[in-house]
């Protein structure tokens, strides 16, 4: 479950982090804190387009990946039970974890290693609270999901003392692209499950054959509803991606001239 729930996290959050922290860091020295605050943004909202409408995703179709990447051998319907047990609870923490990496490396940027650690090891504390209670009534499943209220209390920690340390914070933008994003993820996971439920129905997967079109039509339509929503709302994030892509195709296409 911690794999698959890490797989979008290897996958975008990573590539994101590498690309912004050369940014944030020449911004910091040269204390230019209002274009900063810009990038945390940016880089904020970019990780929530990728991880949040992720999440959704597998949330919906937890059952048949895990069938159809881990269920064979001595891996048998029950433990596939128990893994999305676990995977839906971790999959709450997901965007938590990606901003929190985001954030971080604005604090690096700004020469603030303490703050983060502290507020890690704060949160540390609370994770292992949290998963002594719940695991009496939730067993494993109160283990992940006390890694996701732990992801969710680190990441405001750390945000709302960032808000202090850097007031140039586009908070208006910030939450108007989050509310967007959620909203076509919503949409999104309500197409995906119709789709997966009449497959299910339809073909009843048995084979490998069968579980990989199931999982891979419900997929494509996720990613076309998604798009399609998503796209006519203008998320301010995309459309600067947008623009800059537009304007490299530009300069090629004179260089080639």
């Amino acid at each position: 479950a911690n794999s698959l729930m890490f797989l979008p996290y290897n996958l975008f959050v990573m590539a994101i982090n590498t690309a912004i922290f050369p940014s944030l860091s020449e911004q910091a020295a040269n204390k230019d804190y209002a274009q900063m605050g810009k990038t945390t943004v940016f880089g904020l909202n970019l990780i929530a387009f990728f991880t949040i409408p992720a999440a959704v995703g597998i949330f919906v179709l937890s059952q048949p990946l895990v069938q159809l990447l881990f269920e064979r051998g001595a891996f048998d319907t029950r433990s596939t039970q128990m893994t999305v047990y676990a995977l839906n609870y971790y999959l709450i923490g997901l965007y938590a974890q990606g901003a929190y990496a985001i954030i971080n490396r604005t604090y690096f940027s700004l020469q603030d290693t303490r703050t983060p650690v502290k507020i890690s090891l704060f949160s540390v504390l609370v994770n292992l609270i949290l998963s002594l209670i719940l695991i009496r009534y939730m067993a494993h499943g109160g283990l992940a999901l006390a890694t996701s209220i732990a992801a969710v209390f680190n990441l405001v920690l750390v945000y709302w003392f960032l808000r202090r340390r850097l007031n140039t914070l586009p908070e208006r933008q910030l939450f108007l692209s989050l509310g967007k994003i959620v909203a076509a993820s919503v949409i999104m996971g309500v197409a995906v499950y119709g789709c997966s439920y009449y497959l299910q129905v339809l073909l009843q997967p048995v084979s490998l054959k069968e579980q990989l079109l199931h999982v891979g039509t419900a997929i494509t339509v996720g990613l076309v509803v998604f798009a399609s929503v998503i796209l006519p709302l203008k998320v301010e994030e995309l459309e600067s991606i947008r623009h800059k892509a537009l304007d490299r195709l530009r300069q090629w296409r004179r260089r080639k001239r």
